[in-house]
C-alpha cells in the first residue's frame, strides 16, 4: 500500500506522514480537496 515517499512528506493541514495516516482517510481528503476545488471553479 501506498507510495515510497509516503513516510516523508505530511499533507498541508495534517500532523501525520502519509504513511501515518489511514488510507480511507487519505481517500476522503483527496477526494475532498477535489470536490472543493471543482465548487471553487464553478463558482467564478
Amino acid at each position: 500500500h501506498g507510495f515510497g515517499h509516503d513516510p516523508i512528506f505530511i499533507p498541508e493541514g495534517s500532523k501525520k506522514t502519509y504513511g501515518e495516516d489511514a488510507d480511507v482517510e487519505k481517500h476522503k481528503k483527496f477526494r475532498r480537496r477535489a470536490v472543493e476545488k471543482l465548487m471553487g471553479f464553478l463558482r467564478h
